[in-house]
């Protein structure tokens, strides 16, 4: 019985230890448009569904509804940046637009998912209309059990 248990004590450590630096993908979006409205006026950061955005751009005020547009994905500053637009009042035919960029922790980096994505130069793009055919997932640094150990001195 000893033996046994020994056993399934070990089994057990190697399992934790195997997979405590594994990290299992969720698949973020860009907020709704409706959530962009509701911060229109929001000149800090705010969290959604567990991230952190900010609006960087606000060239017009919001019209009562607006819509999303675009994601740009820029992996050189580890940058996301979701636009969402509306029609110009005073321009017909145009339209005018505002960006929100996520504001992910320091040791976070973004990586694009799925295959809707538009690979250019220097960035990615995807333009499907919708917040979520344009996923992302956030990859944390991981460090080993040695390094967390020994770092936190």
């Amino acid at each position: 019985m000893k033996l046994a248990m020994r056993t399934l004590i070990k089994i057990s450590i190697i399992f934790v230890y195997m997979f405590s630096s594994c990290v299992f993908a969720q698949y973020h979006y860009c907020p709704s448009p409706d959530v962009v409205k509701a911060n229109e006026n929001n000149v800090q950061a705010w969290e959604h569904e567990g991230l952190f955005w900010s609006i960087t751009y606000r060239g017009w005020p919001y019209a009562e509804k607006i819509g999303f547009d675009q994601v740009f994905y820029y992996p050189e500053s580890n940058r996301l940046d979701c636009r969402y637009k509306w029609m110009n009042p005073k321009e017909p035919g145009t339209y005018l637009w505002t960006s929100v960029e996520l504001s992910p922790d320091a040791d976070t980096t973004i990586v694009i998912a799925g295959k809707r994505w538009e690979v250019t130069d220097n960035f990615f793009m995807c333009h499907a209309g919708r917040t979520e055919t344009c996923a992302f997932e956030l990859k944390t640094q991981q460090h080993s059990w040695f390094e967390r150990i020994f770092n936190d001195r």
